[in-house]
């Protein structure tokens, strides 16, 4: 799909089925959700409107897609909030300079709903990946040329190469009889006749000398046929081979160990390099070296993901289990204090705006708000609830 297409990898279950349409420009990405929110990616921050839960849910998805571990927050109170919560249940962490003392969110509303990549740890994350690429690229560099010495070693027991023609030449002389050497000695003399004749006769000298030449042939045929003689042939022909499978093979190695090393001299591109060839690999199929090395890594990355997007689902459904129980528990409260307001009429009027400032703390924390806006509210018990 095109939003896989523009971040070169697969995207979850969730977020494809919220997706209504995507639109990609030269400077961003524009998604639109079924939900009639959007989020704008401009590559390092991703930008809503207001705090609709899907739009929120899709800016974290999109985050750990991307390959952020950290992120900075800036927006509403309440568009922070609901991020924070989002973005650890899905392993995210909150950079430090949105955390307050108690190590909480910073509720300070201002900017635009935005969500950013810390970049310290995007920078030591690219080093990670830079690092663990170089290692097996050479790790792999290394075992081929242990590969290419030991093809070497045997084709250095082959011998030098061997001129066939002059080898076949070689045995013919050796082993030829009297037969041959006088089909050979006839052919020389045909053919010397023929170059010295006059113009008159050159025309049969020239064939006399092509039937002793197809003779001769006959001749060497038979030699080099027999049972010692083909014997040495087909050993020097096998080893003729040999060598040259050998020297295609160091050929073959020596082109990816080049490879291999330009990538690893240059690691700060690699890790976006094979996440491109591996998210084409249908299309563009990988080399033998790109599957032996990348297969492992992405298919135990992919595996990884799986087991951490099921973790976050399941640390999110305990988190909001959690939270709807605190949520449950304050509303207990606030209708108990609801009910001692409206049936004690002995209450003093400052014992009175003490309870409704409580009831409004715990309606504020029944409605989702943390401690400290609780606190907030409870200092204005007319202050509106959101919506």
């Amino acid at each position: 799909m095109l939003l896989e297409k523009a971040y070169q990898t697969q995207i979850t279950s969730g977020l494809r089925d919220q997706l209504r349409f995507v639109q990609t420009h030269t400077d961003r990405i524009e998604i639109r959700l079924n939900s009639g929110a959007s989020v704008t990616d401009k590559g390092d921050t991703m930008i809503t409107h207001g705090t609709d839960y899907s739009a929120i849910r899709a800016m974290v998805e999109l985050a750990k897609t991307k390959g952020w571990k950290q992120i900075t927050l800036s927006g509403s109170a309440d568009f922070k909030r609901q991020v924070a919560d989002e973005a650890r249940a899905a392993g995210l962490i909150i950079a430090s300079n949105n955390l307050n003392q108690e190590g909480k969110p910073m509720l300070t509303a201002g900017g635009v709903p935005a969500l950013t990549p810390d970049v310290g740890a995007v920078d030591v994350q690219k080093e990670k990946s830079a690092k663990r690429w170089v290692e097996l690229l050479n790790h792999k560099r290394e075992a081929l040329e242990d590969e290419k010495q030991k093809l070497r070693d045997r084709l250095n027991a082959l011998g030098n190469e061997v001129d066939l023609k002059q080898l076949e030449r070689d045995v013919a002389g050796e082993f030829g009889d009297e037969s041959y050497r006088e089909a050979l000695r006839h052919w020389q003399l045909a053919d010397k006749t023929a170059k010295e004749a006059s113009i008159f006769s050159r025309s049969r000298r020239e064939q006399d000398a092509l039937k002793a030449r197809e003779s001769f042939a006959a001749e060497y045929r038979r030699v080099l046929a027999q049972p010692e003689a083909a014997q040495r042939l087909q050993s020097a022909h096998k080893i003729k081979t040999d060598r040259e499978a050998l020297l295609r093979q160091i050929q073959q190695i020596e082109a990816v160990t080049f490879q291999l090393q330009v990538h690893a001299v240059s690691p700060e591109n690699t890790d976006r390099l094979f996440r491109e060839a591996w998210a084409a690999r249908n299309t563009r199929p990988l080399s033998d070296w790109q599957k032996e090395i990348l297969t492992a890594e992405f298919e135990r990355e992919e595996t990884q993901k799986a087991l951490e997007l099921e973790a976050e689902r399941e640390r999110a459904a305990i988190a909001r289990q959690e939270q709807s129980v605190r949520e449950a528990q304050a509303q207990k409260k606030a209708e108990e204090l609801r009910d001692q307001l409206s049936q004690d009429t002995s209450l003093l009027p400052e014992q009175i705006e003490e309870k409704e400032a409580l009831m409004a703390y715990f309606e504020a924390l029944a409605d989702g708000h943390d401690e400290e806006e609780a606190r907030e509210r409870a200092k204005k018990s007319n202050a509106p609830r959101p919506r």
